[in-house]
């Protein structure tokens, strides 16, 4: 590209900002109901959040959910668990310690 003769036609383009994102994982204690998983998923997919790995146990009526999102900053983790505990059935969210 750079050896053509009529340069004047190139234009230089960006591709956008890239935002870095941090992997935490979390753990939400809920009674089981139906309807729990997509109501965490649709949270975070209105927060803009990915999600990297999802492990969901029930123990007779309570689900414990353990998942490692992608976030942006520790606000937005914050906004996210308080979101999560507010939800119908949820008891709990939190950082999971590693380890």
């Amino acid at each position: 590209m750079l050896r053509r003769k009529d340069k004047e036609r190139l234009l230089q383009v960006g591709w956008g900002k890239l935002e870095h994102t941090f992997p935490v994982a979390i753990k939400v204690k809920a009674y089981d109901r139906q309807g729990l998983m997509v109501d965490i998923s649709t949270l975070l997919t209105s927060e803009n959040v990915n999600i990297v790995d999802v492990n969901v146990s029930v123990s007779r009526t309570l689900a414990v959910i353990n998942l490692i999102i992608e976030v942006k900053d520790l606000s937005q983790l914050s906004r996210i668990l308080t979101r999560v505990e507010s939800l119908p059935n949820v008891l709990e969210a939190h950082r999971n310690n590693p380890g």
